[in-house]
């Protein structure tokens, strides 16, 4: 039962984003929830509905088996060690795989290599960083 509710749940995230789940498949996540994934949020505190994660990437299976249990990943970028978050992905603007757009006051470059954007914000910005880190 719990490997058939898991391939409901993620095939149904994925028909999210392609566009509208069909029936069977709506009615497979329907029963699934009342199955066995109420109870995995109820031991969450009942009331989860969003999880936010930044410090590496997170798996796409994963993220799509947990919206569809209900808990939408808004997976984001940045560099803690100098700032705060550069990149995140909205509820209303969400792509699962990605860490979604920059942040207000700021705008994302990619290097030539295949490493992670780097989020840049407007001088004034990174001063106000600065004079707030070494206080």
């Amino acid at each position: 039962m719990r490997a058939w509710a898991d391939r409901t749940t993620v095939a149904y995230s994925q028909a999210l984003d392609e566009g509208r789940p069909g029936w069977r498949l709506h009615l497979a996540h329907r029963l699934s929830d009342q199955r066995v994934y109420r109870r995995l949020r109820a031991a969450l505190g009942g009331r989860v509905g969003y999880a936010i994660s930044g410090g590496a990437p997170l798996g796409v299976r994963l993220s799509h088996f947990l919206r569809g249990i209900g808990i939408t990943v808004l997976e984001g970028y940045g560099l803690t060690e100098t700032s705060a978050a550069a990149t995140v992905n909205l509820p209303h603007a969400l792509k699962i795989g990605t860490v979604g757009r920059p942040l207000p006051g700021g705008r994302a470059a990619r290097r030539r290599s295949s490493s992670p954007p780097v989020a840049r914000t407007s001088p004034r910005s990174r001063w106000r960083i600065a004079c707030a880190l070494t206080r």
